[in-house]
């Protein structure tokens, strides 16, 4: 296999990146972004029109129990062999790809591409595996995930993987591996829809040793935390062990299985801000003020809640000490009513002034309390937190062969 031997599950990989002239319409935002709003994918759509565009190998979240969810999935697989057998991909073998990636703040956010080994990820927060979720995965989530998995020969990861390096070694290591080979820029460009720019540099396998030790060295006493895109890689671990199981499964294709693309990022940079995930309920403010009111403990919590005429406070008491937005998360589910999760306060006051339902705002999460609340409570509750705005998500770009189909 051409992947670096170590210890941290974190791999040089055999990348695809589409050929330059498909650049940058080629490009769209995290499927799990503006999921209260199908017609900016529809939008998307109507932009790219005949265009080769990773949206026709992702699923909306937007579509999801929707006629449109069975129309995407029928067409994924497709589109996939098509791009392949076309020549829409070059390529880069068994390497790591530098990502500088422009965020809304004017600030670079800088990653490793490659593969993480799914033998070495759990998303049970009692494994204590050596790369975890972050948040609770929601089942429910899954089966789509996994459907387009199975079928898939390609896969575009959004996911972001989280290190703890307050020191930055591993930014200076890269940084000194590429200048050492004088490295250029494979490509570098502006992002469709939020015009940020980013740019990404190959990193031979074979010139990688000192960011790979680098790595080990940082993970002794210590994890890889699974940021963003924690459904996308439990399911991709779910269909690897389904696989696993199945005694028609080629070598090859449990081999091509076990692996998964990610960003490798650090939990210390500031060009990615930790942003609350808000909620919008489909309920009156009135109808949720009054259900707070059962609620009862010496510990209390204050929301913001927001609707077409008002801005007001929500008060929710509890018996325990715990992250706020663990104790809305549990009130939630207790009232039944349907809950969507929202990435941007902007978003969230638009959609609740236009009448969608009832919006709730959260605090944010402290970036230094990530690691230390993941190994002590195992997982936070589910959309706790961002790696910053919509915009500034890791966009559809490169990906990774995960079958011979």
């Amino acid at each position: 296999m051409p992947y670096v031997k170590n210890a941290s599950g974190f791999y040089p990989a055999d990348i695809l990146v589409p050929k330059e002239e498909y650049l940058p319409e080629w490009c769209v935002p995290p499927v799990d972004q503006h999921t209260s709003e199908p017609e900016f994918w529809d939008s998307l759509k109507e932009a790219a029109g005949s265009r080769p565009s990773t949206l026709d190998l992702v699923l909306p979240e937007a579509y999801l129990g929707t006629a449109r969810e069975e129309e995407a999935l029928r067409r994924i697989s497709h589109y996939m062999k098509s791009y392949l057998e076309n020549g829409c991909f070059r390529e880069i073998k068994n390497s790591l790809i530098r990502i500088e990636r422009e965020q809304s703040t004017g600030l670079f956010r800088r990653g490793l591409l490659g593969a993480i080994d799914l033998e070495k990820y759990d998303f049970d927060p009692d494994k204590k595996a050596a790369i975890r979720a972050t948040e609770e995965t929601v089942p429910s989530r899954l089966p789509p995930r996994i459907r387009i998995r199975e079928t898939a020969s390609v896969e575009l990861p959004h996911i972001l993987v989280l290190y703890n390096d307050p020191l930055f070694l591993l930014q200076e290591a890269a940084d000194k591996t590429l200048a050492r080979i004088g490295a250029v820029p494979l490509y570098d460009f502006r992002l469709p829809v939020c015009g940020h720019r980013i740019r990404g540099t190959v990193i031979p396998g074979e010139q990688a040793g000192e960011i790979m030790n680098t790595l080990d060295r940082l993970l002794e006493g210590s994890f890889l935390a699974v940021g963003d895109g924690n459904h996308s890689l439990a399911a991709a671990k779910a269909l690897y062990e389904m696989k696993k199981k199945d005694p028609s499964a080629s070598e090859r294709e449990l081999a091509l299985s076990r692996y998964a693309l990610v960003e490798l990022v650090s939990c210390q940079d500031e060009a990615m801000p930790f942003e609350p995930i808000h909620r919008i309920v489909s309920a009156s403010i009135s109808e949720i003020q009054k259900h707070a009111e059962a609620s009862n403990g010496e510990y209390e919590y204050r929301f913001a809640l927001l609707d077409e005429n008002h801005e007001t406070s929500l008060l929710i008491r509890s018996d325990r000490d715990i992250l706020p937005v663990a104790v809305l998360q549990e009130f939630l589910d207790r009232t039944g009513w349907k809950v969507d999760y929202i990435h941007d306060e902007d978003t969230l006051r638009v959609l609740s002034k236009s009448g969608r339902g009832t919006g709730v705002l959260l605090p944010g999460l402290d970036r230094g309390m990530l690691f230390p609340t993941v190994e002590k409570i195992g997982v936070l509750p589910r959309k706790t937190f961002s790696l910053g705005r919509a915009e500034d998500k890791r966009f559809y770009l490169e990906g990774r062969r995960i079958s011979e189909r």
